[in-house]
């Protein structure tokens, strides 16, 4: 009978090994059980996060979720987010993630550059693995930031603290192409926020980078640009480009993401006057230079010219 029970037990800890550690939610229903009555006790406090707080559902995931990654329920549910209705981890849990897992001999390294063709910054994130090999992940660049729109959206951080969210991004997409398995499918809350789209409402979520929290913020609407401020861009570019304004409008309209004026949001219309004007004083800038080949004439040879041309005879010399 004992040996019958210690193979029963061993084969209970391979089903919950198999389906994601020694507490798998959905392993088994004794599991089940002991987990709701944590998660139960943990809706009960006031010390966990507000999305879990008399949430036992949210609660009941934040365990299964901790199983399969080996941690804490209190560190699952201090480092994962509920950003407009999807979970999302912090990038600061990420990096820390992929830390503690010794997957890597060394931490995760983060390389920096500063080339033009990548909108002048650009982060990769990497890590040496046992063998001695670099293991990288996707080079992020601010060029790829403006074409997917994260730059110009309302309350974004890309603008004030682009160093600190071109690393985040670095880190997530390090993680989702080489840690599958810990990431498990669930985005960074910097990217959550990025993909979620501006509300109609004039209130968004937005996420401080120093403190990782998500806050509900009053920002300004993003609505369409009118039909007078479409005239307004025209004339602008008209005005500073002339004949190459349509060449010029187009190759803006296409940095941004845009090959219409069409439904054009007003804080991209707005981002767009600048770069007229940034680029309307460059022009006039490069016609005010003189040319190297152009010599200005010196004053004094003026003068003795003048003098040799005038009513004097011209001396012969002798005697």
């Amino acid at each position: 009978m004992k040996k019958n029970e210690m193979v029963a037990n061993q084969q209970n800890v391979a089903m919950q090994v198999s389906a994601g550690g020694a507490l798998s939610v959905f392993s088994d229903a004794q599991s089940f059980n002991t987990a709701l009555r944590m998660s139960q006790c943990l809706a009960s406090s006031t010390i966990v996060p507000k999305e879990y707080q008399g949430n036992v559902g949210n609660c009941m995931i934040a365990i299964e979720m901790a199983s399969r990654i080996n941690t804490s329920p209190m560190m699952v549910m201090q480092n994962l987010y509920i950003v407009n209705g999807r979970p999302a981890w912090s990038s600061q849990w990420i990096i820390s993630m992929i830390n503690r897992s010794r997957r890597y001999k060394t931490e995760l390294q983060f390389e920096f550059g500063h080339d033009r063709e990548d909108g002048g910054l650009s982060c990769r994130a990497w890590a040496e693995d046992w063998s001695g090999h670099k293991v990288y992940g996707p080079k992020i660049t601010m060029t790829m930031a403006n074409a997917e729109g994260w730059v110009n959206k309302n309350g974004s951080k890309w603008k004030t603290m682009p160093e600190v969210m071109i690393q985040y991004r670095a880190a997530s997409f390090f993680g989702r192409m080489n840690c599958p398995d810990m990431i498990m499918g669930i985005y960074s809350q910097e990217e959550a926020l990025d993909m979620s789209e501006i509300p109609a409402d004039g209130f968004a979520l937005v996420m401080d980078p120093a403190t990782g929290e998500v806050v509900e913020t009053e920002v300004e609407k993003d609505e369409p640009i009118s039909q007078e401020q479409r005239q307004m861009l025209f004339k602008a570019v008209k005005s500073a480009f002339g004949n190459d304004a349509n060449a010029i409008l187009k190759k803006l309209l296409e940095e941004q993401g845009y090959d219409t004026t069409d439904g054009l949001p007003t804080s991209v219309f707005k981002v767009l006057m600048e770069k007229v004007m940034e680029e309307a004083d460059k022009k006039r800038a490069s016609e005010e230079k003189p040319e190297e080949g152009d010599k200005q004439e010196d004053p004094k040879h003026e003068q003795k010219a003048e003098v040799s041309s005038g009513d004097q005879p011209e001396y012969k010399g002798g005697k």
